[in-house]
């Protein structure tokens, strides 16, 4: 299957207007005048000719049509111009900035772009995507082939090609490769007459798209990032770190309340769970179970179901007996024979783990690498996103990857409905970054966006409980902006509410595979039931299962029934309150008739 793409989109359209809204007086530049702007150094060179003044006056203009702050300037210490766009994670900013430098090459004659990335995995997704998009440009724009490439330190014959061709040229190069002193493009080479790599890059003023800028702003980052030279810079990111010059913004709300990315939901199967094992079970046994359901119910409509965990150890999967290999496979042959799409399917067939590797010694072994930021992590990277239309057939059996808690931006894919969140996500990963592997709206096998809010939904089954998990996204938002720009707080499964939130867009309740019923409903007709049971005799318990809580343990066994039944740990809380009795025998009683209470509230029609 092939990914589509859709030319006007209005949200993208904006992104795009906004930055050549800016260059609206800027005359084409022709191939004779690029050849003359870069003579000296026998390049193909780019040209400015708008002045300082201009281009803040036409920034102030999109700014005030957009509604936001006026920037007091638009040139940065070495007087370039530098403009930001701010787009929710999931949008397409990767095709909006390669559609606008495709737009200020067929307007304004700028033939040289470069696209700076902080990761060999973001460097990848972008690469990916100008693979995906190529038929659809030269559709779109049959006068202006966008002509890609990533830089290669030991193939700068090609970096030759770049600054002296007359067609438009794309460069993806990593911050790594040129923002130390060692780097080839620093360095004289024979090939260049003895002069350094990045004189003749220089020579040709460059667009320069900061692809996430924001883990780019380190006094040395922004050094090499001024050694380019470059004629303007342009910064893409979701969270703008020091937004230059912003002539756009879609903040999560916006794109949440428009029907741009998928509702979330929030299951915590393992609150309450002190044991490590026990809780990697309960959350391992709910991803398979929203997988299997849900894929049951999209393979007829030809959408294919993945989720994505993310391990805490890498040896927690690698090993042979690995808890998270062993649980998984547990869980999936205990589930697949329920489900059409799974049966005769083994567990080994439908995951995929992708970890760094080190070859020693002609032996192969996992690296854990905790920091998410070693050349080893972004090298499995890489795998994953060359894959991301064979993952996306029906073809293709695997459902489930596993990954570590490395992974960080750069990877997404559309048809995510379920990430498993096995490693702790304070400090390492952020809740809002492990959200962004999947918010993007899924495809089918056409590769068109399938705009169904009941289909658009994902879920996270998260390590400790709903409202944990909340505050803790909440805070991160607070973090890095306004209240009024974050996304509304995801719902708990099963307790969806209607509407996306107060003025929404009527987004409604979606479909999930559990047994639920609204909210209110469900913890009124519960709390009945377990006042009824509080008045029955007391017998003894025979359940032997070991349960460190009640409130844990009703989790885990509303979770073990089929289908499972999965609530908020609200609604747990007040019916075990409601039925919290001293002269009770045991917690074991309370517990069995919480999950009876919860039961019989849901089997009511």
């Amino acid at each position: 299957m092939k990914l589509r793409f859709e030319p006007d989109l209005p949200h993208q359209r904006a992104a795009i207007d906004a930055v050549l809204g800016l260059f609206a007086a800027q005359p084409y530049v022709s191939l004779a005048e690029a050849l003359a702007a870069g003579q000296e150094h026998g390049v193909v060179a780019n040209r400015l000719v708008l002045t300082p003044e201009h281009l803040l006056e036409r920034v102030h203009e999109i700014q005030g049509a957009a509604g936001l702050a006026p920037s007091s300037r638009v040139l940065d210490e070495q007087g370039v111009p530098q403009v930001s766009v701010e787009m929710e994670t999931g949008t397409g900013k990767t095709y909006v900035y390669l559609r606008t430098l495709l737009e200020l090459a067929a307007r304004h004659g700028m033939r040289k772009a470069v696209v700076v990335v902080p990761s060999v995995a973001v460097r990848e997704g972008v690469l990916q995507t100008l693979r995906a998009t190529e038929a659809h440009f030269a559709a779109l724009m049959p006068g202006v082939r966008l002509r890609g490439f990533a830089y290669d330190g030991g193939r700068l014959s090609r970096l030759r090609r770049f600054v002296c061709s007359s067609e438009v040229e794309l460069m993806v190069l990593t911050l790594d490769a040129f923002n130390k002193a060692s780097n080839r493009l620093r360095r004289p080479h024979d090939g260049f007459g003895g002069r350094a790599p990045l004189t003749l890059l220089q020579a040709a003023r460059a667009v320069v798209v900061l692809d996430e800028p924001q883990r780019m702003e380190s006094p040395r980052s922004r050094a090499a990032l001024a050694d380019l030279a470059p004629l303007m810079v342009l910064r893409y990111s979701a969270t703008h770190r020091c937004p230059h010059a912003l002539v756009h913004r879609l903040t999560p709300r916006r794109a949440y309340e428009q029907g741009l990315v998928k509702r979330v939901e929030v299951a915590a199967p393992a609150a309450g769970l002190s044991d490590r094992t026990a809780r990697i079970t309960a959350q391992v046994r709910a991803t398979v179970a929203l997988h299997l359901r849900r894929q049951a119910e999209l393979w007829p409509r030809g959408i294919k179901v993945l989720s994505l965990l993310f391990v805490e150890r890498v040896d927690d999967w690698a090993a042979e007996d690995g808890v998270v290999r062993e649980v998984f496979s547990r869980c999936f042959d205990e589930l697949a024979s329920e489900h059409a799409w799974a049966r005769g399917r083994t567990a080994a067939e439908v995951s995929a783990a992708y970890f760094a590797v080190k070859r020693s010694a002609g032996r192969v072994r996992a690296v854990d690498s905790r920091t998410g930021r070693s050349a080893a992590d972004e090298e499995a990277y890489a795998l994953i996103m060359r894959d991301k239309e064979r993952l996306l057939s029906l073809d293709e059996p695997v459902g489930f990857v596993i990954s570590h808690s490395a992974l960080r931006e750069g990877w997404d894919n559309p048809n995510v409905f379920q990430i498993c969140t096995l490693a702790p996500s304070r400090g390492l990963v952020k809740k809002r970054q492990e959200i962004g592997r999947g918010v993007r709206l899924c495809v089918d096998q056409q590769g068109r966006r399938v705009l169904e809010p009941e289909v658009d939904v994902l879920t996270v089954v998260a390590n400790d409980s709903y409202e944990d998990y909340v505050a803790g996204l909440q805070t991160e938002d607070a973090e890095a902006m306004d209240a009024r720009d974050a996304a509304p707080a995801p719902c708990p499964v099963g307790e969806g509410r209607r509407g996306r939130d107060a003025g929404g867009v009527g987004w409604q309740e979606a479909s999930v595979p559990w047994r639920a019923i609204d909210g209110g409903r469900l913890r009124a007709r519960a709390l009945e039931h377990a006042r009824r049971l509080a008045r029955t005799r007391s017998v003894a318990s025979a359940l032997e299962l070991p349960a460190p809580d009640p409130l844990g343990a009703v989790t885990e066994l509303l979770l073990r029934r089929r289908p499972p039944c999965l609530v908020s740990r609200a609604t747990i809380r007040a019916v075990l309150e409601a039925l919290d009795d001293a002269s009770s025998p045991g917690p074991w009683v309370v517990v069995e008739r919480a999950v009876m209470a919860i039961v019989q509230a849901l089997d009511e029609p």
